[in-house]
């Protein structure tokens, strides 16, 4: 006897409301079918935003194949109708599905997963690099100057260097174009 296929829950969402925490476990994603979304992460206790996602968009996907906590955090920026998919629902279609298929879901889960853990590492590499660069550069600029003047400097300029590091990092982060 033949299954039958699983009817996918819809839900509503008014706009302001938190869909998705980061940090949360979770066990299925979305498909937008009206309204649209932010989704930020938290930076040092400040939430950068890293995407707007409308109709026909997918979040939470990463859910479906691993299960480890949120990412990120998703608000409704405006009223929206989702479709829901979960993990049991996918490793149900997975297991009626064609061996080949299964083979390619598992290698592209694989990479999926050594790229998010690339890039984290590549933007700390970054963010690393960026703080010698400005490490050296002070070192350079106060060489030439007297004690009182390197005092007076390092007073002036450190909350100018740490919010422009903070800044880079934030931004670096956040376009996921680090080097």
């Amino acid at each position: 006897m033949a299954r039958s296929a699983p009817i996918l829950e819809r839900r509503f969402f008014p706009e302001g409301h938190l869909i998705i925490k980061e940090g949360e476990d979770g066990d299925h994603a979305y498909i937008i079918q009206s309204g649209s979304v932010k989704i930020t992460k938290d930076k040092g206790g400040k939430q950068v935003e890293l995407a707007k996602l409308s109709v026909g968009d997918i979040f939470g996907e990463t859910a479906l194949l691993f299960d480890e906590p949120r990412t990120a955090t998703v608000k409704a920026i405006e009223d929206c109708n989702l479709i829901i998919i979960t993990r049991s629902v996918m490793e149900d279609k997975l297991k009626d599905s064609d061996p080949t298929i299964r083979a390619i879901v598992k290698m592209m889960k694989e990479r999926i997963k050594a790229a998010n853990t690339d890039r984290v590492e590549k933007t700390a590499t970054d963010i690393k690099d960026v703080h010698k660069l400005f490490s050296d550069a002070f070192k350079l600029v106060t060489s030439f100057m007297d004690v009182s003047d390197r005092k007076n400097f390092q007073n002036e300029a450190s909350p100018i260097m740490r919010q422009f590091l903070d800044l880079t990092q934030t931004y670096l982060e956040r376009s996921g174009k680090s080097r």
